[in-house]
């Protein structure tokens, strides 16, 4: 699985998801995971992600299907063109020049499939009204593999159409399923990371976006490990209420940047930093927070992301009051 998207796995593929999903079942399934369980939700998660990978499963069966109808049609027509070819060559030595037009040879072999199909079509309706006669005897065994190419053909064109049909409508499925798959996945992800905010807790590193999280982490240290923010600033923006000026210097190793957001009233306790991100992925380390309003502590911390979009260590928090 693509760990450093576990923490936001609806940026992983439809296969990786699919891991996912029974990676979190396998974690709530164990009674001794964590304390604070989400027991209200481990039910309707098993039963989401099971309905997920069972629409991606008859999605893929019927995308396999569709592809070998391709394949086989592909084939059928290359052996078509190669005997129309054949023929074309060889009835010249037994027949007149008059005859072949009766075969539709009076024409080039096209190059678009159906328009080949068609070309075969009047060649093989031409040759089951002739092929009894003495003077076709000997290329009858040859002439005659036509019909079996076109009856191939019509099969798989078959199964081609109703396999794109089929294909739509899992595909429909299956995006269906993977939404709501994802509501619960979020509850559940908010639920733990409410419970420990802290990144380095010990039991929130036991999640599967903990786990994941931790081993998508660079080195600390190690020359694509983003720095930690230094020289951070959190200030009214001028004139005054318009907003909150939040910066910092520029980080080795940060290819973007991330900044996080907290609102609590005037003299309340320093809240835990959020779960997600205020700021995503910004060019330069720097945001206006232009939603403030008097009566409220506003804190802010920032953190470095590096080009795998991993973050590196995040900032003290920095608090701007508004009076």
């Amino acid at each position: 699985m693509a760990f450093q998207h576990a923490r936001k796995p609806e940026l992983l593929p439809d296969s990786d998801y699919g891991e996912q999903t029974q990676s979190l079942e396998e974690f709530l399934g164990d009674d001794r995971s964590l304390p604070n369980r989400p027991t209200q939700w481990v039910a309707g998660q098993v039963a989401a992600g099971l309905a997920f990978r069972t629409a991606l499963d008859a999605m893929n069966f019927a995308l396999a299907t569709r592809k070998g109808a391709s394949d086989t049609i592909e084939n059928t027509i290359k052996a078509m063109k190669q005997k129309l070819s054949w023929m074309r060559n060889i009835l010249p030595t037994l027949i007149e020049p008059g005859v072949m037009k009766l075969f539709g040879f009076d024409e080039k072999i096209p190059t678009l499939y159906a328009e080949i199909k068609d070309y075969a079509d009047v060649a093989d309706a031409y040759w089951q009204t002739v092929k009894l006669l003495p003077l076709y005897a000997p290329v009858s065994a040859g002439c005659n593999d036509l019909a079996p190419l076109l009856a191939i053909y019509d099969s798989a064109r078959a199964i081609q159409v109703t396999s794109d049909g089929e294909y739509n409508q899992r595909q429909n499925e299956k995006v269906s399923a993977r939404d709501a798959h994802h509501i619960i996945e979020r509850k559940i992800f908010n639920w733990y990371a409410a419970n420990y905010p802290d990144g380095q807790d010990q039991y929130w590193t036991q999640t599967p976006w903990g786990m994941a999280y931790t081993q998508a982490q660079p080195v600390p240290g190690s020359a694509n490990f983003p720095d930690k923010p230094e020289n951070m600033k959190a200030e009214k923006a001028s004139p005054p209420l318009t907003g909150i000026r939040v910066a910092c210097d520029l980080l080795n190793g940060a290819a973007t940047y991330n900044i996080y957001r907290e609102k609590v009233a005037t003299g309340a306790p320093r809240p835990a930093r959020p779960v997600e991100p205020w700021m995503s992925e910004i060019e330069d380390p720097a945001g206006l927070d232009g939603d403030i309003q008097i009566g409220n502590d506003y804190y802010y911390w920032m953190c470095g992301v590096d080009a795998d979009g991993v973050e590196g260590a995040w900032s003290d928090a920095m608090m701007e009051w508004v009076g």
